[in-house]
């Protein structure tokens, strides 16, 4: 995709894709990984702690995704392994057969064998990946980037551009619409 700036890895910002959203770092030693019921988040210690959504769960979202440890992407903490991203696959590693609702997880530009659920990729093929959740479409200048979002409670009874579309539709993308029941955020 076109790319341009100088916010992600290799110096580069990828307008197809949504902006890392984080706490700043500089290497991965700066960064940590906290689940709770609802999440699997990326944090740095230093900076900040992570919120807990509560819930009486018997695993945590980290350790049923089994998602272990954060990275330093882009300026931010980010969650390793949460990628399910295809385009990504460089290397001859089979693709796993995912179930439904799940999709084979993508790391260092490979297949890990793994399938995640897709509430935990931060990338989905279309729309229909999405069903009980909110999809969100990021758009580029020649190109869409798609994930799915698991609904929000405080935001349900609202318009998605007043509630979702604070919290998904960041900088680059902070024109927000809602168009048939997706997220939309663009340029």
């Amino acid at each position: 995709g076109d790319t341009t700036g100088d916010t992600t890895t290799g110096g580069v910002v990828d307008l197809c894709a949504p902006a890392p959203q984080g706490d700043p770092c500089e290497s991965d030693a700066d960064c940590a990984i906290a689940g709770d019921c609802c999440s699997c988040v990326a944090y740095n210690p230093s900076m900040s702690s992570p919120g807990n959504c509560g819930g009486n769960c018997k695993q945590d979202r980290c350790s049923e995704w089994g998602l272990e440890s954060a990275a330093c992407e882009a300026g931010v903490c980010v969650v390793k392994g949460k990628s399910c991203d295809q385009d990504e696959v460089l290397c001859d590693a089979p693709q796993p057969d995912c179930p439904k609702g799940s999709l084979p997880q993508v790391d260092g530009a490979c297949f890990t064998g793994k399938c995640l659920p897709v509430a935990a990729c931060d990338w989905v093929p279309g729309c229909d990946h999405c069903e009980g959740m909110i999809c969100n479409i990021t758009e580029g200048p020649d190109c869409t980037h798609h994930r799915c979002i698991a609904p929000i409670p405080e935001c349900e009874q609202l318009p998605y551009c007043d509630c979702l579309g604070e919290i998904f539709c960041n900088p680059p993308h902070e024109s927000c619409a809602e168009e048939q029941g997706v997220l939309v955020c663009s340029l």
